[in-house]
């Protein structure tokens, strides 16, 4: 019986531990998309680095809004000459209280260029 009392705590922490752990892996993955998704957007072709940030910015927000698990701290999206580049900061769930973690994503997109035929 005083084993079972004494490794009580153990295992519930090492139960709530890996569901931790699993769920920044799905919030970082999450957030990582969502990078990628506005420096895509902010990369098409017809916009000028000033119009590219708000729109990579809708992006990524319509991209997470459906998703609760993460608050979006910052979305910064820069577009230049030849390549787009969107950063989110956002802080995810917590299982243990007291914890608060960080999820950082950052993705980089080549700036689309047609060209004629040779």
């Amino acid at each position: 019986m005083i084993e079972l009392i004494g490794l009580t705590p153990l295992v519930v922490l090492l139960t709530f531990g890996t569901v931790q752990v699993a769920l920044w892996m799905y919030e970082k993955q999450l957030v990582t998309a969502a990078a990628q998704e506005a420096a895509h957007a902010a990369a098409a072709a017809d916009l000028t680095p000033t119009q590219a940030s708000p729109v990579g910015e809708a992006a990524a927000a319509r991209f997470l809004g459906g998703d609760d698990t993460v608050t979006v701290q910052t979305i910064t999206v820069e577009r230049g000459a030849d390549a787009a580049e969107a950063s989110i900061t956002a802080t995810g769930l917590s299982m243990i209280p007291g914890l608060d973690l960080q999820v950082t994503g950052v993705a980089r997109s080549s700036i689309e260029q047609f060209v004629g035929p040779p």
